[in-house]
């Protein structure tokens, strides 16, 4: 008596697993790069709305605020506070992907009251994987700032 097993070969059951393999891969992938795209955009978010508020602080308080850079390793950051030393955000980490270069004097000041600074400061970026260079440059007494972005090359 013979009796015929009606199902999938090995062949076929292999296949059907790569394929899904592949379709649960690519999102995966893809998802990783879009993180680290959107981790950057963020970044540069949180800080012009950080100087932002860090000026307005300086002019609410009626004290002297500060941005400061911290350049060291594994990863750089900038502190939002006042002269004091009592914080006015949370500090913002650089992301892996973004150097950040300091300014002459590592930090940017806001005067107390009327919120201008009297330094011609430029803190300066660099996202080598878009091949941009992003500069603030901070405006002479009116404590705002211009933001230029330049190809690498």
């Amino acid at each position: 008596m013979t009796s015929f097993y009606k199902g999938f070969t090995l062949i076929e059951s292999l296949l059907v697993l790569f394929v899904i393999s592949v379709f649960l891969a690519v999102p995966t992938i893809v998802v990783k790069d879009s993180v680290a795209e959107l981790e950057v955009a963020r970044f540069f978010e949180c800080f012009e709305k950080s100087m932002l508020a860090t000026q307005q602080a300086a002019i609410l308080e009626n004290k002297e605020s500060r941005v400061d850079q911290f350049i060291v390793e594994p990863q750089s950051f900038i502190r939002f506070k006042f002269a004091t030393g009592a914080e006015i955000v949370p500090t913002l980490y650089v992301p892996e992907e973004i150097t950040m270069f300091p300014t002459e004097n590592t930090y940017v000041a806001f005067s107390g009251g009327v919120g201008t600074n009297s330094r011609l400061q430029t803190i300066t970026f660099d996202y080598a994987k878009e091949n941009k260079r992003i500069k603030y440059h901070f405006l002479l007494g009116k404590g705002h700032y211009d933001k230029e972005i330049t190809s690498l090359k």
